[in-house]
C-alpha cells in the first residue's frame, strides 16, 4: 500500500496510509524509532460502493473476506 501522506516532526513520524481526504478506511501508523503504533480502522468506501448500490451494508465478515476488505489470521 502506497502512503498517501507523511508528516515528521522530531523522531516521530506519522504516515498515512487510507483515509487522507476521503471518508472511510482510515490506516494510520505512528513511529518513533523502532516503535510502530498503527491504527487501522473502516471499511473502503469507494471500494465497497462498487459492490452495493444504496446502503453500504456488507452481509457479514465471510462476505468482508471475499471482498478483500478483512483479511484472515
Amino acid at each position: 500500500m502506497t502512503p498517501q501522506k507523511e508528516i515528521k516532526v522530531g523522531n516521530v513520524s506519522v504516515t498515512i496510509y487510507g483515509g487522507y481526504r476521503e471518508i472511510g478506511g482510515n490506516c494510520v501508523v505512528v513511529q518513533e524509532g523502532d516503535r510502530k503504533l498503527i491504527f487501522d480502522y473502516g471499511i473502503r468506501f469507494d471500494v465497497m460502493r462498487r459492490f452495493y448500490c444504496d446502503r453500504v451494508e456488507p452481509l457479514g465478515p465471510v462476505e468482508m473476506i471475499k471482498l478483500g476488505q478483512l483479511k484472515t489470521l
